[in-house]
């Protein structure tokens, strides 16, 4: 890989079941996992706390695409809760609802969590409340309640508003000035529209833009489990720590320093990725001169740089064979640069034969990653 790698999201094992409206057979959602994201480094816990705000007022009773568009809500954030990550998590949660009274002109906002540690099982038994949708359209109430939710945090703060953006007083820009003026830097702002109304998205993205590191999202964008996991990972995760920005993270990064512009693997060790050698063989083809070329760029650009240039086999074959084969590889690669022009002195190699294996031999795959070779900075003493 060059430089920053784009995390990689898998299906998890587990099924979860999702209620839905009376009548209708559930919904069986797969979360993405990026728990392995996690335990790599390339993702980190970003937000401490999050708290989310439901519409459940009057029009989120409406229809879309056949469903009512609370119901739609509710397993948005159900999703949501279920595709969080665990490993290495400490996430403190809450679930704040608007309408959801008997009484449609009644304006309302009701906690159904309070700010706690995140408890997936009881996040997801309050959602079961969410049964219906009335009562008036006060997002600013909501807002403005937010305030004295959030008033015992002390890191940084999400705030996911799922609604369709349908306001009626006109003020949710105005309460979320005041909620951003109290918690300025510590609050981003995350909101994800139910329908197509096209004054509530210019509404939504108003607010998103107020809390000036959030952003807006369509329900229809983030539906999938790999949409899902993204929102997750843009919302209340960040890339991990990675000091020479090679795109492996601090934490699995075998080859720290690495200089800018050389292609690493997934351990941030330079290589040469992409070279191939004949079966018992150390010439290079010609089609493979541009991976060269590549490296011997970054050496100009460092004029003072110094590598070992190692060279790897898999584990066929004897020990002292590969070993004398992967100096004759390592070799080749020097006698190349030294013909393109980079000083001998700054030079020097080692073969490795098969002692240095970054993949199992016991796949054809696994063998083409170990046959490689390698450039190591070299400490100037």
């Amino acid at each position: 890989m060059t430089r920053i790698r784009p995390v990689l999201f898998t299906c998890l094992a587990a099924v979860f079941i999702f209620a839905g409206c009376a009548g209708k057979s559930a919904e069986v959602f797969v979360p993405s996992d990026l728990n392995g994201s996690i335990r790599t480094g390339h993702l980190v816990q970003k937000a401490d706390h999050f708290l989310v705000i439901l519409d459940c007022s009057g029009s989120m009773a409406e229809m879309v695409d056949g469903e009512k568009k609370f119901v739609l809500a509710r397993e948005a954030v159900r999703k949501m809760i279920a595709g969080i990550p665990e490993a290495e998590m400490n996430f403190e949660a809450g679930l704040r609802v608007f309408g959801l009274t008997m009484n449609p002109f009644v304006e309302s906002t009701t906690a159904l969590v309070d700010m706690e540690p995140l408890d997936k099982a009881a996040y997801d038994k309050a959602l079961d409340k969410v049964t219906f949708a009335t009562g008036k359209s006060n997002l600013a109430l909501a807002i403005a309640q937010s305030s004295d939710d959030l008033d015992k945090t002390t890191g940084e703060i999400s705030l996911i508003i799922v609604t369709d953006g349908k306001e009626t007083d006109g003020e949710a820009a105005r309460a979320l000035e005041v909620v951003k003026n109290t918690y300025r830097d510590r609050l981003c702002v995350y909101t994800i529209q139910v329908g197509h109304d096209p004054a509530g998205e210019k509404l939504l993205e108003r607010l998103s833009r107020k809390g000036q590191c959030g952003y807006s999202e369509n329900l229809d964008n983030v539906n999938s489990p790999k949409a899902m996991a993204c929102f997750i990972a843009r919302s209340l995760l960040k890339k991990g720590p990675d000091q020479d920005e090679d795109g492996a993270p601090d934490r699995i990064d075998l080859c720290p320093n690495t200089p800018a512009g050389a292609s690493v693997d997934d351990s941030g060790c330079w290589q040469l990725t992409g070279l191939e050698f004949k079966t018992n063989k150390a010439d290079i083809a010609k089609k493979y001169y541009p991976i060269m070329d590549k490296a011997i760029c970054v050496l100009k650009k460092y004029p003072d740089l110094k590598v070992l240039i190692g060279g790897h086999t898999d584990s066929r074959g004897p020990d002292k064979f590969n070993q004398e084969l992967s100096q004759d590889r390592a070799q080749a690669v020097m006698d190349y640069m030294v013909k393109k022009g980079v000083a001998p002195e700054r030079l020097s190699v080692r073969g490795f034969g098969a002692a240095k294996p970054i993949a199992a031999n016991d796949s054809k795959e696994g063998r083409a990653q170990n046959r490689r070779v390698t450039l190591t900075p070299i400490a100037a003493e």
